[in-house]
This record gives C-alpha cells, structure tokens and sequence, in this order.
C-alpha cells in the first residue's frame, strides 16, 4: 500500500470540480436582501439531510461582522457552526458555515441565503444535550460510549430495538487500534514473495494495540456531538480521534489522525470494527460491481483481504450495519492474516462481523515505499438500521448512502448570475424511482443530449423508472460507451423505463425538446463533474 489517501481523488478533479461550480453559479441568481445566496446541490438519487460546507469571503461579509443562514424554503434561519479559514496567508480570506440542510430532494438544489445581522447568536451551553458521562454522546437513534482505558468505541446501542451493536468478547475494540511488526528484514528486494508463513506465528515479532487514552475534547453545536481522544500507540508518534454524532442519524463520523515516523521495519497498522451480528452477509463494493461472502468470487483470488470502492455492508436478517472507509480500501474480515503465504490467521477466535481495516503497511518489496512517514486523517462513517425500521432500505443500500456522506456531500455552489426575480428555493433535476439503483452521473455527448448512467445493486432484474422536469422528445438505452443504442417508450407520465439487469449497469441518452434546452445547459452543470468533489464516479 503506498500513500495513504493516493486514490482519493482523481488527477484534475478539484479544477474540474471548481469550473463546473462557477459555471453552474452562474446560473443561479442570488436573492436581493441576501449579501450571498448558495445553492447546496445533492447529486444523489434520494432525499438527503445533511451537513454543506460553505465558504463565505471576508470581501462579501467582514469577519467581525455576524450573518444569519436562511432556509429559502421557508424563510426560518438555521442553525451553523463558524470554522475559521486555515492558512491564511495563501487562501481566500473568509470563514467556512457548517449547516445542517434537511430534506435536500434527490438530484436537487436547496437555496440558502446568507443575510447580515446585528450581532451573533447566542451560542448556548457547548455541553448542552450531553449525557453526564463525559466519554457518552447520544441523540435520538444511538447511544455511544468510548472507553478510554482501552482507546476504542466500547458500545454502540441501537435505541429502536435496544440492541448492543458492538461485539464485547473480540480482541480489539471497536476502532480499536492494531500494530503489528514482522521478522522480516527491510529492503531486500523480492523478499516478501518468497517468505512462508506457518501457524507458528514466528513471523508475527510483535502485536501492539493503543495505550489509554486522554479525554480532549467533548462538545456539542448545530451539527451534532463530538468526543476526542488522543494517545501514542506504538509505530506512531501519536493518534487522535475524533468521535463524531450527527443530530438525528443513525450514524457516527470517525477520524482517525495518525502522525508517525519511517522505519524499514516490516509493519502493518489496522483499525478493528467488531459488529455484534450473527453470521452476518458482507457485502463490499468494488469497481462496477459489489462481492459478497454469499456469491461466487474468481479461482484463486485473494481471501484474507479485499480491496474496498467505498463501503462494507453487513447483515443478519433483522439488522444491517454499514461501514464506509473514505482512505483506507483495503479489509481484512474475521481476524488478521500473517501476510506471507499461506497467510495464516493470527487471531485464535473466530469473529465473522469483525472488519479489520488495512490503513499501512511496507510488506511489499516492489512498488511499495520501503518506510512511510505521514500525519494522515482517516475517515469513517458507520450506518445502522433494520429491517422492520424501512423495508425497502436494506443492507446494500444503507452503506451507499452512509458512504455518500465522504464520497458526494452536499455541493455548495454561490449563486452570482443577474437577475430581479425571485430565484427558486428548490430546485430537482432528474429523480429515480427504485432506492436500490444509483445514479452514477450525467454527461453530455453532445449539444442537446444528456447520458444519464445508473448501476443497481439488487440481484435480481429491476425496472427503474428515470424523471425529468423538461418534455423528453425521444429516450434512447445504450451502454456506459454510448453503444448499441436502441430507443425506449415513455409511460403515459413522461416517465423513462429503464431495464437493468442483476447487478448491472445502464444508460439512457436524453434527446429533451428544443425549448428545454437551455434550462437543460443550465442545471447539468451540477450533475456531470460534482461527484469528483469527494471520490472518483465509477
């Protein structure tokens, strides 16, 4: 594995990503009483609430000034939190607004306006809402405690069923933090292919988990409640995490901060995520697709690890839980494989629900770093729900939304075009009508067109039906490549059909009615690059 985070994001997205949001600004007219109007866009197929990002300029507002955050819909200020710019030497002077934006509709827009005041709210108790436990946070879905003696998340209950979500009896806990050290030497080349492994563990020097750790910080604000720790685990020179619970989800947020130093000492690190589940099936994603401990997987592939697209899901029949990792792709499930052939399990219990995350290691002698030193954030997000709590949402696709929370957050966009009508205060381009089919983006091949590309995550064939705002002249299936196009009948709504098979993909080329057309150039701005904001699209 070589530097952590590499793939996060594509060579050139972020200039893509801020191209594509000036353009789509200018299509959007501030509102005349607002001294800057955002649009925060959801380029996700469902409904969202979640937090956006937005960045305010002291040219626009002065930073001692205060401002309130309007909900354009129905005119009621929302809560936020400040964040002061970082570095500000050599960025835009400003300040960043985190605010909670609730019911953003699926491939939509939602209009705040950011208005001057007097002078700041009053910003209440920072321990408002907090248990009086210091190492508890808890909102209406999850109570969350963290034990600091053993510098891990001890339990998660599940307060619709009252359930203990974390597993009790594992080596490590949840987060819990792993270093592991081999009797291999460094830099020989071709070394680690011809090393053998053997029950024995005689290549396993040494195992470290993290040391107690220190309280930092508890709060609570608009976005949600918070705990930090910090400790110094061995192979680092120090770890923080940050503890994360939003208002209103069944959600935690987690950042994992590891500051370390090099050395040519063969060695790993995990962070552990044991889930109280009974024989769960795990599904992850991949490239194009999703594996699973109940399908078929290629002759001769790996199984002590997996490489991950964006998230893990699991399930017993009566609970899912999901695990998104935005930096870290590479798993182990069930325990920790010495990682030489025949990779033998160095952990002597079984734990079928435990997700062992892979954050380092310089195992590999070719292509690899030789010794890594970093101070690198690693991100989390884990999602828990049930079966009898929403039917229709299952295990697959609570980790696609939990992962989109990292992977496609809410896009601020400012609104700068001219205009003296009173801009919308929503907006939706295009919706879905099947939750287990994503849209993956919207292109454009040519003047006029629009490539809209779906992928399903159910196993079985699915007819998703695709809806726009603007009158479709003619709807054509093609592939991913725009090949073999053949045309598809509307329903009597104006409703696109779209076969897709198990597990599959499509695409449908859009042909809108000539008078769409510029409504149409305006508002795919926000669909096409937005996704690069967070992760690749595929």
């Amino acid at each position: 594995m070589g530097v952590p985070g590499s793939t996060a994001v594509t060579c050139g997205a972020p200039e893509v990503y801020r191209a594509a949001s000036a353009l789509l600004g200018e299509a959007f007219a501030p509102a005349a009483d607002a001294a800057a109007t955002f649009y925060t866009v959801n380029t996700c197929s469902w409904p969202r609430t979640e937090t956006a990002r937005l960045f305010l300029p002291e040219s626009t507002v002065a930073l001692d000034h205060a401002v309130q955050v309007r909900d354009a819909r129905t005119g009621a200020p929302l809560p936020f939190v400040e964040e002061a710019q970082s570095n500000e030497r050599h960025r835009a002077a400003g300040r960043f607004l985190h605010v909670p934006v609730a019911d953003v509709p699926a491939g939509g827009a939602v209009r705040l306006d950011i208005v001057p005041v007097a002078e700041r709210s009053a910003p209440g108790d920072g321990d408002s809402g907090l248990s009086g436990d210091p190492t508890v946070v808890e909102n209406d879905h999850l109570r969350v405690t963290v034990d600091l003696r053993e510098a891990c998340i001890s339990s998660i209950v599940d307060k619709a069923t009252g359930r203990e979500m974390v597993r009790q009896d594992v080596a490590v806990g949840f987060n819990g933090y792993v270093y592991d050290e081999y009797a291999t030497a460094g830099a020989f080349n071709h070394q680690s292919s011809k090393t053998v492994a053997d029950d024995s563990m005689h290549l396993l020097a040494s195992r470290s988990t993290a040391p107690p750790a220190a309280l930092v910080d508890r709060v609570t604000d608009a976005t949600g409640q918070t705990l930090v720790y910090a400790c110094s685990p061995a192979g680092t020179r120090g770890l923080r995490v940050r503890v994360h619970l939003p208002h209103h989800a069944a959600r935690i947020d987690i950042e994992n901060r590891i500051d370390k130093d090099a050395t040519l000492t063969k060695e790993s690190a995990f962070f552990a995520f044991p889930f109280a589940l009974d024989n769960p099936v795990v599904h992850t994603e991949a490239t194009g697709g999703v594996l699973g401990t109940d399908r078929e997987t290629v002759p001769g592939s790996a199984t002590h690890m997996r490489a991950v697209r964006r998230w893990i899901s699991l399930s017993d029949g009566n609970s899912h839980a999901a695990l998104a990792t935005a930096d870290a792709p590479l798993i182990q499930l069930g325990g920790i494989a010495i990682p030489y052939v025949p990779y033998p399990q160095s952990l002597r219990q079984e734990e079928p629900a435990t997700v062992f995350s892979w954050v380092h290691n310089n195992i590999w002698d070719t292509n690899f770093p030789a010794q890594q030193a970093f101070d690198h954030v690693f991100r989390y997000s884990v999602g828990f729900g049930t079966t009898a709590e929403n039917p229709t949402v299952q295990a697959d696709q609570l980790a696609l939304r939990v992962a989109a929370v990292t992977s496609h957050p809410l896009v601020p966009v400012r609104a700068r075009a001219e205009g003296s009508s009173l801009p919308p205060a929503q907006t939706q381009f295009l919706t879905l009508d099947d939750s287990r089919v994503r849209l993956v983006g919207v292109t454009v091949p040519g003047d006029g067109r629009l490539m809209v590309r779906v992928q399903s995550l159910a196993d079985t064939p699915v007819t998703c039906r695709l809806r726009t705002p603007f009158t479709v002249a003619r709807a054509v299936r093609t592939n991913y490549l725009g090949l073999d196009p053949r045309d598809i009948g509307q329903d009597r709504d104006g409703a696109v059909p779209v076969d897709i098979p198990p597990l599959g993909t499509a695409a449908v080329v859009l042909h809108p009615d000539p008078s769409a057309r510029p409504a149409i150039r305006a508002a795919r701005r926000a669909w096409s690059p937005a996704p690069l904001a967070g992760a690749p699209t595929a």
